[in-house]
């Protein structure tokens, strides 16, 4: 094979294994940005390695010039007008590099999969891409050690196992795995016209060692033990949360991973929330604007809107233990007072009280957040609402359907108050016309909160808790009540001890908040089965939690066979395996990627083994016995690694390979076959077995199992035309 074809085999395969990142994140471009930096770099060291081919010795020399070409195109796009060393208070090249590294790493962080694929996020990739690119070339046609070709592309199909065991995609293992086989079959070092001596069995061993680290890249993550507790599983990098993406994807993301603990001197949970969504446009509900203006600062926060003095309130407290989890918006009660132990760079937004951070991060933080328990009565909820007050959470868009404000009046349109008409919604949500469900919305088309997955929410009367909250929400607001969705956590499961309550990505919730004129905005539980109903609720006495709604269980404990479903951990899909079962799941999907792998690396040795059939079945039939025989001797011997020409006659390929016995015998049975029937063709096939076996027990195990599994004489016609349209 020719350097050209290798090199253009050795890219393909690692831009293949490179697409498969695409279930990490979001559109396509970080990919043709990786690609076309990668195939710079590789057509730049390969020019320079052709313009200094007569340096010997220095195969690392068009690497580097190649790396520097790399370099410059990175500094033009990425710090256009950077100079390397820049004047005092500018910055330089470095520095740009250096913010976009950050960048990109808070991005990994503080994203969910799929992810955004950031400035930061594609800068790193870029940079990734391109070194492995110049290190196949390097390995192809600097050392000419093609088989390490698999390390690069094994790194690369790794990383998606790394984060999560469950979410690659099996077909560019498949793709990439094929290119590394035509690299490694039609791979030659020098030798003579007949026989290129070791060179096969030189590219077989880094192949077979590239190989193995394939497989293990693909079982690793079902082999070795978690690094978590077995009760919360993780993927490889941190988890994250944005209050911005769709709530059920990440609810429906398999096994939970821990977010934070917390503790609080209060006798009931806490319902800590991330972004107040007060905007709604139709199709998405988004937050109000947070500034990162110093008078917000979190170390005092105003008085909530809207809360009369005559309102019951105790000041409470909650300390926080954020895990490996990362995000820009902060847990808190609300309505909080103040933040302490988080540093600078967190504001608080005016009317929600939510707490965003500006170039900050939650990842393992640890903090007291002080708030107020607000204890409003049902009658001071019947207060009217007064004239103006919280119009822009009335607000609704164009074209809303008519099945919301119609089955808002339906179910409490004959309700004397506000109140009585938010408890009536509240209390049909909750009843037994609806059921949870994270499958009923992606099995009917339609997810989100949306105002037509509302509309269609409303008719199923299956759903999860953006669709109770958003759906509360919107028939409030039809019916002249102020309301707004909030995006944070429900209160988790205790420690066995009680001493804390533990929160999982498994508990982020949606809930709505209404407002009513003396008490402020106060929060509705519409989901079925998940957290508590608020204590100012129709049937509760004031102080208490509903007693219908059911105490969480307690996590510290995890049962292998049992799943918990919405009646005892809140927002967790009843069909999510957990646990030991999760793991089965994974190890089983990743045995069916290892055997899809196996099996696509074993069809040249069952198509070879077929075509030798089919030739001794027209052997003994006599079908043109002697040029099949002669067929199948020469290919034989282009797959241990001999050079066997078609020009060649049978007795000058004997004579170039200095061997009699079963070769001879066969060679003088094509012969005469050549000038008419043979008399036998039982005996010829017999022959030609004897002439293989002979063939085969001559060379060594490595070249043996290359013969096997990666048959050359299989590839001629394909690397033939690749050299002709390519070389």
């Amino acid at each position: 094979m020719r350097p050209a074809t290798r090199l253009l085999l050795a890219l393909g395969a690692e831009l293949a294994a490179f697409a498969g990142l695409h279930v990490l994140f979001r559109e396509a471009w970080w990919w043709l940005a990786g690609a076309a930096f990668a195939i710079v770099a590789t057509a730049a060291a390969a020019t320079a390695r052709r313009a200094l081919r007569r340096r010997r010795g220095r195969s690392w020399l068009p690497t580097a010039i190649g790396a520097l070409v790399t370099l410059l195109l990175v500094w033009i796009v990425y710090a256009p007008g950077a100079l390397p060393i820049a004047p005092r208070g500018e910055a330089g090249v470095l520095d740009r590099f250096g913010a976009l590294l950050d960048a990109g790493a808070t991005s990994i962080r503080t994203q969910a999969i799929p992810a955004n694929a950031t400035d930061g996020i594609v800068f790193i990739l870029v940079l990734a891409v391109a070194a492995l690119a110049l290190l196949g070339e390097l390995v192809v046609l600097g050392v000419r050690l093609p088989g390490l070709v698999l390390v690069p592309v094994a790194v690369l199909l790794g990383i998606p196992l790394a984060v999560r065991a469950d979410v690659a995609d099996p077909l560019w293992y498949v793709v990439a795995g094929a290119l590394c086989l035509a690299l490694l079959a039609g791979t030659r070092g020098a030798g003579t016209r007949t026989r290129r001596a070791g060179g096969r069995a030189r590219a077989l061993g880094p192949g077979i060692a590239g190989a193995g680290i394939l497989v293990l890249s693909l079982a690793a993550p079902s082999v070795l033990p978690s690094a978590t507790p077995p009760d919360v599983q993780s993927g490889g990098l941190v988890a994250s949360i944005n209050p911005i993406v769709d709530v059920g994807e990440n609810l429906r993301r398999g096994q939970p991973q821990e977010v934070l603990r917390y503790d609080t001197d209060n006798n009931r949970s806490v319902y800590l929330r991330l972004a107040t969504l007060g905007d709604f446009n139709g199709d998405v509900w988004t937050p109000l604007p947070a500034e990162d203006d110093p008078s917000r600062a979190v170390s005092a926060f105003p008085a909530p809107p809207g809360l009369g003095e005559g309102i019951a309130r105790e000041d409470r407290s909650v300390e926080v233990d954020v895990g490996s989890i990362g995000g820009r918006w902060l847990p808190v009660p609300y309505p909080a007072t103040s933040v302490t132990g988080v540093g600078d760079g967190w504001y608080w937004e005016p009317d929600g009280l939510a707490v965003r951070g500006f170039g900050v991060n939650i990842f393992g933080l640890d903090y007291q957040a002080d708030y107020l328990d607000v204890r409003p009565t049902a009658d001071e909820l019947r207060a009217p609402l007064a004239p103006g007050d919280q119009a822009a959470s009335l607000a609704l868009p164009a074209g809303l359907p008519d099945v919301i404000r119609d089955t808002a009046l339906e179910v409490a349109g004959d309700e004397p108050t506000d109140y009585d008409r938010a408890v009536a919604l509240q209390d049909w949500l909750r009843g037994p016309e609806f059921t949870y469900s994270l499958d009923a919305p992606v099995e009917e088309d339609f997810d989100g909160a949306g105002a037509d997955a509302i509309a269609r929410f409303l008719d199923v009367k299956s759903g999860y808790c953006v669709h109770f909250s958003s759906a509360m929400a919107l028939m409030a607001r039809s019916l002249g009540i102020p309301a707004r969705v909030v995006v944070g956590f429900a209160p988790g499961s205790p420690t066995q001890d009680r001493s804390a309550y533990v929160v999982t990505t498994h508990d982020e919730h949606a809930w709505p908040e209404l407002y009513f004129s003396g008490v402020g905005w106060v929060r509705f539980e519409p989901t079925p089965g998940v957290g508590s109903v608020p204590n100012y609720g129709a049937n509760a006495p004031a102080g208490e939690d509903d007693g219908s709604t059911p105490t969480p269980t307690p996590t510290s404990a995890p049962s292998s066979t049992a799943t918990a479903g919405p009646s005892d951990r809140p927002d967790v899909d009843p069909g999510a395996p957990t646990g030991s079962a999760a793991q089965s799941v994974a190890g089983w999907h990743t045995a069916g990627i290892v055997l899809a792998v196996l099996l696509v690396l074993a069809i040249p040795a069952i198509t070879r083994a077929l075509l030798r059939a089919g030739r001794l079945r027209r052997i003994r039939r006599g079908e043109d016995a002697a040029s099949t025989a002669w067929d199948e001797l020469r290919d034989t011997l282009v797959d241990l690694g001999y050079d066997a020409p078609v020009e060649l006659t049978p007795r000058q390929l004997e004579s170039e390979l200095g061997r009699e016995g079963p070769l001879g015998d066969l060679v003088a049975a094509v012969e005469r076959g050549a000038y008419g029937p043979d008399a036998d063709p039982a005996r010829l096939v017999a022959t030609l077995r004897a002439a293989r076996r002979s063939l085969i027990s001559q060379e060594t195990g490595p070249v043996r199992l290359r013969a096997l599994l990666a048959p050359a004489s299989l590839f001629g016609a394909v690397r033939r035309g690749l050299e002709g349209r390519f070389g």
